[in-house]
């Protein structure tokens, strides 16, 4: 046995331990001490959330002790550390920048993620609303997949979705008869299951996304995989709804519906997604600076231009801001396996794919035409 799966073990044996309902209660109380004190606590700067929201990723999947004894919770915490170390001490790196990039970009999308703000929280909701409800039919088609897939109104949904955060951010669980009383106080019955069915699953729904959509393939990539968290951040056990981190509701409800809409939709979602984020990044352009000083892709191919474009364009006097939008800096596989040779081949075909002279060249070649009066 590696010392990557002897520690692997360790953590499963002690995290199988681990009494659901208590732990969920002490992860709660963990996570609203990180968010209080906005994810810094300078005396306990090894505490974060991303390691926190991993425990109770296997706290959900194989908690179910019954013992009485109190919880030795920094032991928990050291295992999930040391299986880390064994897996970065295993890690053969290439000395090249690439991969020094691509190993920054690992922390950016799989820990700063859990760090949520009550700024990123309305940052997140503002986006959001701004490009599945805005009024140009890319917007209007990204919203009907999102409804096609949730079987709930969208800003009905948004509107659940608030609630419960509320509700979560008193406490931990809820009997279910409680959660649901307060929803249908304002909104349908339909629209309360259906937003349910979207932001939580039972424990074994758990499990079974986890199995299919985010465990790692081999044991030294457990500690970069996925967390469905990030995905189902509510779980029903029995008769009572759990979120030890409520933050992450607004997250599911807003940048977490890619995922959702292209776990239902398939690979085809991406040109919706990426058709309704370039109309709004374009109507906010618009909105900021008038109409008469942005000019879009589609527009500039309407005068007759041929060469290489980009998706916006900002005129401020005489100078421009040139903009190419992407979804994300990163594809799907690359952010659940955290791998570093799949973020740099991301990085190589999405952000500055040489050979297709996309991404960075793109703007670059675009830049150089302007120059050259072309």
């Amino acid at each position: 046995m590696t010392d990557i799966e002897q520690a692997l073990e360790n953590l499963r044996m002690q995290t199988e331990s681990l009494p659901f309902a208590a732990s969920v209660a002490h992860l709660y109380g963990g996570f609203r001490e990180l968010a209080k004190s906005r994810f810094l606590i300078r005396n306990a700067i090894w505490l974060n959330a991303f390691e926190i929201a991993a425990i109770a990723k296997w706290v959900y999947l194989t908690g179910h002790g019954r013992s009485p004894n109190r919880v030795d919770w920094p032991s928990i915490l050291n295992a999930y550390k040391i299986l880390w170390r064994a897996t970065e001490a295993a890690a053969l790196y290439p000395e090249e920048p690439a991969v020094v990039v691509s190993f920054a970009l690992r922390f950016v999308y799989q820990q700063l993620v859990w760090n949520i703000t009550p700024e990123k929280m309305q940052a997140n909701f503002l986006r959001t609303r701004g490009i599945f409800g805005g009024n140009s039919h890319q917007s209007v088609e990204l919203r009907r997949k999102f409804e096609n897939a949730a079987g709930v109104d969208f800003y009905e949904f948004l509107k659940a979705a608030h609630v419960a955060f509320a509700l979560f951010m008193r406490t931990g669980s809820l009997p279910d008869y409680e959660i649901v009383d307060a929803l249908r106080s304002g909104l349908s019955p339909a629209t309360v299951s259906a937003t349910l069915n979207v932001l939580s699953t039972t424990r074994n729904g758990f499990r079974k996304y986890y199995e299919l959509r985010a465990q790692a393939k081999t044991p030294s990539a457990v500690v970069y995989e996925f967390n469905p968290l990030l995905r189902y951040p509510i779980i029903l056990r029995e008769d009572r709804y759990s979120c030890v981190f409520p933050e992450l509701i607004n997250y599911a409800s807003t940048r977490g519906l890619y995922f959702l809409i292209s776990d239902a939709a398939g690979p085809l979602f991406n040109t919706t997604f990426a058709d309704a984020f370039e109309a709004y990044v374009s109507d906010s352009c618009a909105a900021a600076l008038g109409p008469g000083d942005v000019l879009t892709e589609s527009q500039e191919r309407s005068m007759g231009w041929t060469g290489k474009t980009n998706d916006v364009s900002m005129f401020l006097g005489n100078a421009a801001v040139l903009i190419e939008c992407k979804n994300s800096g990163l594809f799907s596989i690359s952010k659940r396996s955290a791998d570093p040779q799949d973020l740099l081949a991301d990085i190589q075909k999405n952000l500055a794919n040489a050979a297709e002279r996309r991404g960075l060249f793109q703007l670059y070649d675009k830049i150089e035409c302007i120059r050259n009066r072309q």
